[in-house]
This record gives C-alpha cells, structure tokens and sequence, in this order.
C-alpha cells in the first residue's frame, strides 16, 4: 500500500510581496516563498499518495523560494526566525516534493518528527549551539572569536543591539545601587567587560575565565586604563577555588550551559558541586546573581511594527532552544541551600526605538533576560 501525504497543519502562512506567499515551520525555523496558488495544492494533497502529488507539481510547473538561514551570526537576538534575504530557487518537482518532506512541510502517516542531527556538520539541525557550531566550521570562523565579536564593537564597548539597550542598561545601574564597597566575583568573565563596570563602584572585583585570550585581553585593558580593584586569571569553572568569601557572585550568560548536555557535558555532571563551592564562597548575606537569556529567548517574531507577536513551540522539550525551565532552577537552588530572592526581567531603553521599531515593540512584549537574585 503506497504511502498517503498530508500538509503540516502546524505551518504558520504570512502574507508576503504581491502574490506571494512566506511559508515558515516553526519547529525547524525553515522558510519559503510560493507563489499563492500553490497554497492551493498543498491545501489538497491530503491523503494523496506520492504519484497524485508529484503529478499536482508537475501540472502546475511550480517553483519554490528557499530562504533559510542559520541568521544569528551578527548577534544571538537578530531574526531567530533564521529568514534569510537570499533565495535559492527549486523547480523541478521531484525536488520540490524531496524538500517539503525533508523539512516537514507534509508528512506520511503520523511521522512528523525532525531528522536527527547525524554529524557536527548537519546545517539547521540540533540546537542553537550545535547549529552555531556547525555555522563556524561551514564558514571557517572562530567560535570563540564569535562570542566575542557578535556582543562588542571592542573591549570596553558593546554595539547597539539588545546586549546594550537591555542587560548593560541593567547591571549600569544594578551596579550603581548594590555594589559600594562591595566584594565581587565574576564566573565566566570572558573579557572584562562587566568586571570593569563593577569595579567603578566595587571595593574589589575578581574574574576568571577558561579562555586565555579573553584573561589576555583584559589584563592588557586593566594596564592600558591603570585600572587596580580588578583581578583576573584563568580557571575552568568547575575547578575554580577563592579564599575569599564575597558580597556578590556573578554569573552572566554563563549559567545555562549548565544545562545543555550536547554542549557542555562536564558542566551538567558538577552542577551540584558547583552550587555548593558558590555557597562556601558566599557571605552569610552575600547574593548570587544569574543573567541568562530569558524563556522568551530566540521565539521566532512576526507582525506589523506597532503589534509584533512571538510563535512558542517548545519549554519542557526542547528542539533549538537551550534554555532551561523554571521548576529546574527552583529545585536547583533550594536542594543546594539557596533561596531566589527576587527576579529581574529587565526592560529595553526606550532608545533602541530608533534602531528598529519593531523589535523594540516585541522586546518590550516579550523579556529577553531573566535574572535571579539568589541567598542562602
């Protein structure tokens, strides 16, 4: 018995330029273009078998626009809906059909599931880290060159993106109010950048980072600026020993990979012992401080300018994002003797307006961090 075919009802259809149409599947980020009568024959390949739908193509001499891109190169908030400018044309129909299945656009029986991530050098497939990875071997970059790069104009500046009107708009002033005279450390400092910050206002401030070149770089800053409350070496994390209990630990954008066992399967195994070191190094009315991105994080954003909206296909089971859930912090951090004392969800200035309206009305909608304010 041959093989009956169904369109995925779970594709999101877009208005686009004059007639055409934007296809989007929202559980791998793929996107094409069509043309709109073709929505009419995928609307009627139900229960048609692999002959009557090749033939629909066929009649039709349809074409396809494939315009998908791993896009978050520039930074890790710009078009997680990985649409791409670029757009590569498929006519013949065998493909057309190859194409649609491969990526879930319609399906045989009730097999809807994503291929499987076969190698690091499966493009669009895994998580956003797997894909990051295999987005720097496919184009030959740095991946650490890259954490830096998509965040900083240069050391000591951040570019105008979300990592400015958001989380450094916060710790500026979470700094300014909570740090005076204060003892601190940052875990994962990569460059400095927030350790210098801190130190404008801390009494001391001590980061360490597994990345020689991002300690390299900012030793060299903390000579050139004769900056002397700041201290830092190089240290893996779960090996990192201070004799000095602290005011204030920091984590920031470091914390969930903790929870990404594709990723960082090391750090999955100490989390344990790693909360409880945090703990022994904390004052007795000392804080932890986690910034990571939000739950919201990397939702694909579509709609007007004025009414954007965000499309959640995932939270406990997770395809792309590496966010983890909120009920595995909590137990997290009461199993280890910790309280969350309070949560931030930090706002967007109002400044990045001007760089893109839109992304500003979804950003507002929709928190791009969260951060735990944590105590014994």
């Amino acid at each position: 018995m041959s093989k009956k075919y169904k369109f995925d009802s779970n594709v999101i259809v877009l208005k686009s330029r004059k007639n055409f149409l934007r296809l989007f599947n929202p559980q791998n980020r793929v996107n094409f273009f069509i043309k709109i009568n073709f929505l009419e024959i995928l609307f009627k390949i139900e229960n048609k078998n692999y002959d009557e739908v090749i033939n629909s193509f066929r009649k039709l001499k349809v074409k396809i626009y494939d315009s998908t891109e791993f896009s978050l190169i520039s930074n890790a908030y710009q078009n997680s809906d990985m649409l791409s400018e670029k757009r590569k044309i498929i006519s013949n129909y065998k493909d057309i059909f190859s194409y649609l299945l491969e990526n879930s656009f319609i399906y045989s029986g009730s097999n809807k599931c994503l291929k499987k991530r076969n190698n690091i050098f499966d493009r669009l497939k895994g998580n956003f880290n797997e894909q990051l990875n295999s987005e720097m071997l496919y184009r030959g970059l740095d991946i650490k060159k890259w954490w830096h790069d998509q965040k900083f104009k240069k050391l000591g500046e951040i570019k105008k993106t979300p990592y400015k009107f958001i989380q450094e708009n916060f710790f500026k002033n979470y700094f300014k109010k909570n740090l005076k005279n204060k003892t601190a450390l940052e875990i994962g400092c990569g460059n400095g950048h927030y350790s210098f910050l801190m130190s404008k206002n801390a009494k001391k401030v001590y980061g360490f980072d597994y990345e020689k070149d991002y300690i390299n770089a900012a030793q060299n800053y903390k000579k050139k600026n004769k900056i002397k409350n700041v201290f830092f070496n190089t240290d893996k994390i779960e090996d990192f020993n201070f004799n000095i209990k602290f005011d204030y630990i920091f984590l920031i954008d470091v914390f969930l990979f903790f929870f990404d066992k594709k990723f960082q399967p090391n750090l999955t195994k100490i989390l344990t012992k790693f909360f409880k070191k945090l703990k022994c190094n904390l004052k007795e009315n000392g804080k932890i401080v986690i910034c990571d991105p939000h739950l919201f994080w990397l939702i694909p954003s579509f709609g007007n300018s004025n009414f954007p909206f965000g499309v959640i296909t995932e939270y406990n089971k997770k395809n792309f994002s590496t966010s983890y859930t909120l009920s595995e912090v909590s137990n997290l951090f009461n199993n280890n003797g910790l309280k969350i004392k309070r949560i931030y969800e930090p706002e967007i200035d109002k400044k990045y307006i001007k760089i893109d309206k839109k992304m500003y009305k979804f950003f507002s909608q929709f928190p791009q961090w969260i951060i735990f304010e944590i105590t014994k």
